[in-house]
């Protein structure tokens, strides 16, 4: 008897050169005369509206038994609606339901054995799918990007999951795995985006490549003791993740199979794991052989035992804002703090001789960073795109500065290469936008092109080789015409003019000094004891000297700190026992004068402006005196020595004479003229490294209000 079947028979688009052996009241078949049994496969027309596939049906006198949907079947049936598997049907084909973008759910029935690749992806409109105990296997790619399913539950029957099998089910918020799975594949959940949490059976032994990559409403997973491997990427950009707990099974992670989980806060290793531990509570996954931090997370604390940041450590922890890196650290791997726009400051210790490419890449939030003495290369892309980066320290050891290894750090003002520096290349500070300054050191045998490319702002190039290489035109690309100023060493313009690359600038101004050569400068300190100073290269401070900046104002009164070291082209006031004192150094200084603070030091005779100050002795009386009225145009520093000029708003301007200090550092400052510090029983003294005059009960402070 012939089966009643239902069927909307309404023809769309033609579909051309399909094969089929039969058509039976609207169904495509394939036949297997052998046994009677046939596959629905595709035919001249899409199927659409409801649909029921019968189990039996007669053709040419025979009654066939529908066994199998075929091959792309019911592939891109946009218009079909729902259909309803007879209990006659074993296997689902690849691409079986394909597209069919109307289809809003399905159920299988438990006659059904495997699922095949690609058999229900891109049904975005399918809400719910049951999955019955009698599938075994579910194909590659079978439920990839069925957007709008929201759970599935995977029976104990199915031993095997394909790989993207539920890719990009976007809303998909809860899963359930049976434990008779061994192992979940590449991709199976990748881009659940509302996946909140799921349970890994302690059946599984591997969780594959991406298997939850992207996963971002993922707030906990739990990894069973049956788990040895994790493949890269496993659990990538899962950002919702908070706790990691990895049990003694597990004896293999890929380096990146946890990278972009940045709310990640506290990870643990199971106590008997023979590869990885978390020593000392220290939220990170350490490599117990080779003592290497492998990953770690924004609460991380690394232990003294640890000898090396790994390559991708702490890749995008973007709430990642300092760490303090433990002096047992001796490298710092490819990638290590990539990314991890949250981290302000960082500080290397001098044990760490390598850092790796990428190492701090787009740090976005970095301000300023000292590369150790101890380090020698500067490797590619290392602080590439470290936009508020505005200071670097490059010391003497480093040989090599890489390609783009500060390029697109568009905050860095000023940057010195320093003479052990021999290559820089290609790009190596492109798209520094604010970079004004750059001293390129003596030693430096090659710029690659587009070194210093598109630093529209930079208005000072220093260089300090003697006999510059070779150089191509496009290293300092971008230019303007009126800023191709360059200071050179002294007596080498004719070389410089001479050089390619070198004679494009147009303005060639050499150094007061021969920077190959020591210099020794002798700072002489009078009966006095008060001098000041300028000198061109760093220095320690000589033995019985006190030096003191002038930079810190408060109330309109010059306050004097004492430093520990003297920097070149810095002026200071100087304290000490009457005598000589020798400095030597190699010398750099392009300019005539240097201002730092209210001070201005020079290296050659200059005239003292109008209204600035001189320190001089007069009437047997020590202090800065202004200078005014028949002095002006005849009162000069001679070189090495400093005047002073403070802010023109500044009330002291009004004085004639600063006082020094009685004892330094205090400040200098002298008396408003409303009190008159010689009357009787009145009294200058210093109180917290500030002048105050006594009379009395009665405290004044230096305008002359009372305290």
């Amino acid at each position: 008897m012939k089966k009643i079947i239902t069927f909307i028979a309404i023809c769309l688009t033609s579909i051309s050169s399909w094969a089929y052996d039969v058509e039976v009241d609207g169904f495509y078949y394939n036949l297997n005369t052998t046994d009677n049994t046939a596959e629905v496969t595709s035919g001249t027309n899409y199927y659409t509206g409801s649909v029921t596939i019968p189990e039996t049906f007669v053709s040419d006198n025979v009654t066939f038994s529908v066994t199998s949907i075929g091959k792309s079947a019911f592939y891109n049936c946009s218009s079909l609606t729902s259909v309803n598997i007879p209990n006659s049907v074993t296997s689902i084909g690849s691409s079986a339901f394909n597209k069919c973008t109307g289809l809003t759910s399905i159920t299988i029935p438990n006659s059904v054995t495997s699922v095949g690749n690609n058999a229900f992806a891109y049904c975005y409109g399918l809400t719910s799918v049951t999955i019955p105990n009698s599938v075994t296997s579910i194909g590659n790619s079978a439920f990839y990007n069925c957007s709008s399913l929201t759970s599935v539950n995977i029976p104990n029957s199915v031993t095997s999951i394909g790989k993207e099998a539920f890719c990009y089910c976007s809303n998909l918020i809860s899963v359930t795995i049976s434990n008779s799975v061994t192992s979940i594949d590449e991709s199976t959940f990748n881009g659940c985006k509302a996946l909140v949490s799921v349970s890994i059976p302690n059946s599984v032994t591997s969780i594959g490549a991406s298997a939850f990559y992207n996963c971002s409403s993922l707030t906990s997973v739990s990894i069973p003791n049956s788990v040895t491997t994790i493949e890269k990427q496993a659990f990538f950009d899962c950002s919702s993740l908070t706790a990691l707990n990895i049990p003694k099974s597990l004896t293999s992670i890929y380096i990146n199979a946890f990278r972009g989980c940045t709310s990640l806060e506290s990870i643990s290793v199971e106590d008997g794991n023979t590869v990885y531990d978390s020593r000392d509570n220290c939220n990170a996954i350490i490599q117990t052989q080779y003592n290497t931090l492998y990953f770690g997370c924004q609460n991380t604390t690394i232990p003294n035992s640890v000898t090396s940041i790994g390559k991708e450590a702490f890749y995008r922890c973007s709430n990642l804002t300092s760490l303090n890196i433990p002096s047992s650290v001796t490298s710092i791997g490819e990638y290590a703090f990539s990314f991890c726009s949250g981290l302000t400051s960082i500080a290397i210790p001098n044990s760490v001789v390598g850092i790796g490419k990428y190492a701090f890449q787009s740090c976005s939030s970095l301000t300023s960073i000292t590369i150790p003495n101890s380090v020698t290369t500067i490797n590619s892309y290392t602080f590439y795109q470290c936009t508020k980066l505005s200071s670097v320290t490059i010391p003497n050891s480093v040989t090599y500065i890489g390609e783009y290894a500060f390029s697109n750090c568009q905050n860095l003002a000023t940057v010195t290469i320093p003479n052990s520096v021999t290559t820089i290349a290609n790009d190596a500070f492109e798209f520094c936008n604010s970079l004004s300054s750059v001293t390129i050191g003596n030693s430096v045998t090659t710029i690659g092109t587009y070194a210093f490319g598109y630093t529209s702002n930079l208005r000072s190039i220093y260089c300090l080789m003697t006999t510059p290489k070779t150089i191509q035109s496009n290293v300092f690309y971008g230019l303007l015409s009126d800023l191709r100023t360059i200071y050179i060493p002294k007596g080498t313009t004719s070389v410089y003019t001479s050089t390619t690359g070198w004679k494009d600038f147009t303005n060639y101004i050499e150094n007061n000094f021969d920077p190959t050569t020591t210099t020794d400068i002798d700072v002489t300190i009078s009966a006095n004891k008060w001098s000041t100073m300028i000198i061109p290269f760093d220095a320690e401070i000589p033995e019985g000297m006190k030096v003191y900046s002038c930079e810190a104002r408060e109330d309109n009164v010059l306050t004097f700190n004492e430093v520990t070291e003297i920097k070149a082209n810095t002026p200071y006031v100087i304290n000490g026992e009457a005598g000589t004192y020798t400095v030597s150094g190699n010398a750099s200084a392009w300019d005539e004068t240097y201002d730092g603070g209210w001070f201005t030091g020079a290296y050659v005779d200059v005239q003292v402006p109008e209204d600035s100050y001189i320190l001089a002795k007069v009437n047997g009386v020590l202090g800065f005196y202004k200078v005014t009225g028949t002095n002006v145009g005849k009162t000069k520093i001679t070189p090495y020595h400093c005047y002073l000029t403070p802010d023109a708003n500044a009330s002291l301007m009004s004085l004639d004479m600063l006082n020094l200090p009685d004892v330094a550092p205090t400040g200098i400052t002298n008396v408003n003229s409303n009190f008159n510090v010689n009357e009787a029983g009145a009294y200058k003294t210093v109180e917290n490294g500030k002048i105050v005059i006594k009379k009395g009960e009665k405290k004044y402070n230096i305008a002359g209000a009372q305290l």
